[in-house]
């Protein structure tokens, strides 16, 4: 039954850790007839780092047409009632399919399609195990119908050609690449001599002792040798200078997009499934270099070697393609095998790259809450995992290793005995002998190769489908030219006003959990305005739909009444000076962590934001001043020099507009009064916007907004605020403990 399931349910690959939900979505989908490519859900359904949830795969199902109830329910009601296929929550933290099949006798073996797996067969007790969550016995599990919606849209086509855009990338060398045809053809041709020449040698020099035949043929072999070896070397450098650029570019390429790429892509993805893609282009390399045009001098070459072993002896080419023939089957068999397995090493790479990162980056709290021995036991059942994993594709690699060897082998000693057998009945010669001994040699190379293409393609295919899978997403600048067609300047609206008209937004994309509700604000051009609240209010969550990072939900931001989603987000950035609370200190100099740029810096300009933001002494005081390395791999900050680099970053920007989230909150009260003082002299008369718990920041502010649970609640200037004894004033008073009645 298992083999029938194999070939009518169809199983997709998550290309993340966090997929397994919409490749499930991706998997219903295509049992019912529709075939949706998985980066349609990757931009239509909320998706964080731990993946998705039932909602959001009902979201994710009710885009294509699809039905779908979530619903927790009993062993027996799901065996027997439950429509199938179906989606059941496995391991309390992944997503499979169990497709249609019988289970009357659930004791002989369940199948499962698993995203990270693929088809799978497992016992009864482990599906228990991993699907029921309580003591109950029941699970949840979601159930389709597919609806006439589904089946009158037309599903969105899907974009297989990784390989394809590879050779996009080769085709730009065709200087190179013509030269490494010609050296391939040269070695080729070059090769079509030795069979003769060594037939020539026995033939005509040894056998009858002719020393001036055997001179003139070593002399022949010894320069067509020279010949190949020169042609060898030169395709070597060529494929070198050949590779190193097609990766360089294709890397380049990926983090210029990966760069553009909106907000939302990051907040879905691990650090980990970011950067291994990154690490798996040793796999493109390897198909580049020992791959693509290797076979095509292997292809070449067979193909020679094929005519002139039929010139010698059909019955002999005859057992050789045979052999090969059943040994590149035997391969070939393993390939779905290896590519299940590549995709779970992947995913173990990528959350073991994610703890080890996340180690460093958190060695302070390790070391305060004596957590290593936590952190490493962590990371080495990471390990234990890869090694199973390693394990598998070892014993594939050996299986495939020992049938090939077992074949090639047999073949060879098949045609060792026919061609012996020829040379005793007299129908070949001693040279015929040695030319299909030296041709066979030849051609094993060839087909070794071919097999390893084989794999290496398969290999290079999955690196570039993640690797290019960032271009099936928008990049932020694509969804603006998308969606406006005469966009207003953005330079005219400048000094105009800040207007938020009844905003909602939710971080997962349904009204279940918003995080602003209703929110109006107007923000007059040139003047101070302080949004304040508590923790999870919503205040930074605010100005990142102001600086474009997420779009509202519902109602409409605009500046000087123009929708601000009609403005490029890379333009109205450029013109926002920003300081956020994930402010990021790089490992490069102070000075170009303030210009953010590699053009040289405005030094009065510099000079000025230095002094603005009180970074003047402490900078002065580093071993090379503002050329001095600092974050990650330079000399360590505190968080009060950071954010005051932070801040000068943006003073030397001189932007029109300035946005601040707790950019003084690490300064002492003393310094945090002296620069303010210094920002709102400098950006007086340009519209300021600060985000504060410290209400002893906000008390110039000219207005005031105070937030709570994603609403405004309060409005107007500090002794108004005050006065009222609301929200603002309780805030104040278990701050500052004022004596106020």
């Amino acid at each position: 039954m298992f083999n029938i399931l194999k070939n009518k349910f169809r199983t997709y690959r998550q290309l993340d850790s966090s997929d397994c939900g919409i490749t499930c979505i991706k998997m219903i989908a295509s049992h019912f007839g529709k075939n949706y490519p998985l980066s349609y859900f990757q931009q239509y359904v909320y998706k964080n780092k731990l993946g998705v949830n039932f909602n959001a795969l009902k979201q994710s199902a009710a885009h294509i047409g699809l039905s779908a109830k979530a619903v927790r329910i009993s062993t027996d009601d799901l065996f027997r009632s439950v429509p199938l296929p179906c989606i059941l929550h496995w391991n309390q933290n992944h997503f499979v399919v169990l497709p249609p099949q019988d289970l009357t006798v659930p004791a002989k073996g369940i199948t499962i399609a698993d995203p990270a797996r693929g088809l799978i067969k497992i016992d009864y007790e482990k599906f228990l195990a991993n699907w029921i969550q309580n003591a109950s016995g029941s699970g949840y599990a979601m159930i389709f119908q597919p609806t006439e919606t589904f089946h009158t849209t037309s599903p969105v086509a899907e974009n297989n050609k990784s390989l394809i855009e590879l050779f996009r990338y080769v085709s730009n060398e065709k200087k190179r690449i013509w030269t490494i045809m010609l050296c391939i053809l040269l070695e080729a041709s070059v090769a079509l001599s030795f069979p003769f020449l060594t037939r020539k040698l026995f033939d005509a020099g040894v056998i009858p002792k002719n020393t001036a035949v055997i001179n003139l043929v070593i002399l022949s072999q010894l320069g067509i040798f020279m010949v190949s070896l020169t042609a060898r070397i030169l395709r070597g450098w060529q494929l070198l200078f050949l590779n190193t650029r097609i990766i360089q570019r294709l890397l380049s390429d990926y983090l210029t997009r990966l760069m553009k790429l909106p907000v939302s892509f990051f907040d879905s993805r691990k650090i980990g499934d970011i950067t291994q893609r990154i690490a798996d282009h040793d796999k493109i390399e390897a198909f580049l270099t020992s791959g693509y045009f290797t076979t095509m001098l292997s292809i070449v070459s067979l193909l020679i070697y094929t005519i002139v072993l039929g010139l010698f002896n059909l019955k002999i080419l005859g057992i050789f393609m045979l052999g090969s023939f059943i040994a590149i089957i035997w391969i070939v068999s393993f390939l779905k095998n290896r590519k299940r397995l590549d995709y779970q090493r992947f995913e173990m790479l990528s959350e073991s790259q994610t703890s080890l990162v996340e180690s460093i980056n958190g060695i302070y709290d390790v070391k305060v809450f004596d957590s290593n021995v936590f952190r490493v036991n962590s990371w080495n059942r990471l390990q234990v995992e890869l090694y199973k994993i390693n394990v598998k594709i070892l014993k594939i690699s050996q299986f495939q290793l020992m049938g090939s060897i077992f074949f090639s082998q047999t073949k060879n000693i098949l045609i060792s005995l026919l061609a012996a057998y020829a040379v005793v009945n007299g129908e070949l010669s001693i040279g015929g002998l040695m030319s299909i001994t030296f041709i066979i040699a030849q051609m094993n190379s060839p087909i070794e190769n071919l097999l390893d293409f084989l794999l290496s393609s398969q290999e290079a295919k999955i690196s570039l489908e993640r690797l290019t899978d960032s271009r099936k997403f928008n990049t932020e600048t694509e969804e603006y030219d998308n969606k406006v067609l005469s966009a207003p300047n953005l330079k005219e609206h400048l000094k105009g006003s800040i207007q938020f008209s009844d905003v909602y937004f939710s971080y997962t994309g349904n009204a279940s959990g918003f995080a602003l509700s209703g929110i109006s604000l107007d923000i007059a051009p040139g003047s101070l305005t302080a949004i304040v609240g508590a923790s999870g209010s919503g205040k930074s969550t605010l100005l990142k739909l102001l600086l474009r990072f997420y779009n509202p939900g519902k109602g409409a931001i605009t500046i000087n009444d123009a929708n601000l989603s009609s403005f490029d987000p890379v333009q109205w950035r450029t013109a926002c000076g920003v300081v956020l609370q994930e402010g990021f200190i790089f490992s490069d100099t102070v000075a170009r962590n303030i210009t953010m740029s590699d053009e040289s810096a405005n030094e009065a300009q510099l000079a000025l934001a230095l002094r603005l933001s009180l970074s003047e002494e402490f900078v002065d005081q580093l071993p090379l001043k503002q050329h001095t390395k600092i974050g990650g791999s330079g000399i360590a900050l505190s968080s009060g020099q950071k954010q005051r680099i932070l801040i000068a970053r943006a003073i030397y920007k001189n932007p029109d507009f300035i946005f601040f989230d707790e950019a003084t909150s690490a300064l002492d009260s003393t310094n945090e009064k002296l620069l303010m003082r210094n920002i709102l002299d400098y950006f007086k008369g340009k519209t300021m916007i600060i985000i504060a718990h410290r209400l002893s920041t906000v008390r110039e502010a000219d207005q005031i907004y105070v937030l709570k649970h994603g609403t405004v609640v309060e409005t107007g200037n500090h002794e108004t605020l005050i006065a009222n004894k609301g929200r603002y004033f309780e805030l104040v008073k278990n701050q500052l403990e004022l004596d106020i009645s």
